[in-house]
């Protein structure tokens, strides 16, 4: 996972690290050097980092899967679209990704979210 909020640092104290466990619950991160607040944050299941564009934006979105070509997000019918990435590892072997998007952007494999 690569979490990039674009914001430029101007002191050292700004992204201090922090880990939080409790009761089976573990989550790193990063904030502000005294306090509990995590600008930036994740786990084994998601992670949360702000941007500085100035926007309200949603980053994930819930759409209602119809079959294999077509999703609903209201009540509106889109097709999906697939692209195809190659993923190439260190020891030279390399694995074929088909990812499945949106007009919102790629849809997340059951288990990420």
């Amino acid at each position: 996972m690569s979490i990039d909020p674009k914001i430029s640092v101007h002191s050292s104290t700004f992204f201090y690290p922090y880990k939080l466990s409790v009761n089976g619950f573990n989550i790193r991160g990063s904030g502000f050097a005294g306090t509990v607040a995590m600008l930036a944050f994740w786990n084994s299941h998601l992670g949360h980092a702000p941007t500085s564009s100035g926007g309200d934006f949603v980053d994930l979105l819930e759409i209602e899967v119809l079959d294999n070509q077509r999703y609903k997000v209201g009540s509106r019918i889109y097709v999906f679209t697939y692209r195809e990435e190659i993923i190439r590892s260190k020891d030279g072997s390399s694995s074929l990704l088909s990812i499945k998007e949106t007009k919102f952007g790629p849809v997340l494999p059951h288990g990420l979210y």
